[in-house]
C-alpha cells in the first residue's frame, strides 16, 4: 500500500509487475477494494469471480463489472516497472 490507496493505480502496478515478472500466459485475478468511513466502496475486479455483498444477512451480486485478469495485457506505452 506505499504507492497509494486508489485501485486503479494499484491494478496498473501489480499488473506492470507481472507482465515483466512472469512467464508468457501465466496471469492472477484479483478483487482490490478500499471502503471509507461512509460505507462507499471503491474497487477494481480483475477477473475475479464476481464477490458477493453481505448486508443484513442477504446476499447480493453487486460487483459484476471487471476488467482483464492482471499479467496478461501490459499496457500499452507503459514504462518498465521500477
Amino acid at each position: 500500500m506505499t504507492i497509494g490507496a486508489d485501485p486503479v493505480r494499484v491494478f496498473h502496478r501489480i499488473n506492470d509487475f507481472l507482465c515483466q515478472h512472469s512467464e508468457v500466459g501465466r496471469y492472477a485475478t484479483m478483487f482490490f477494494g478500499m471502503l471509507d468511513r461512509l460505507g462507499n466502496l471503491d474497487y477494481l475486479n480483475a477477473g475475479h469471480p464476481s464477490p458477493l455483498l453481505l448486508r443484513r444477512g442477504e446476499v447480493a451480486e453487486v460487483f459484476t463489472e471487471g476488467s482483464f485478469p492482471v499479467g496478461l495485457i501490459r499496457k500499452p506505452n507503459t514504462p518498465p516497472f521500477a
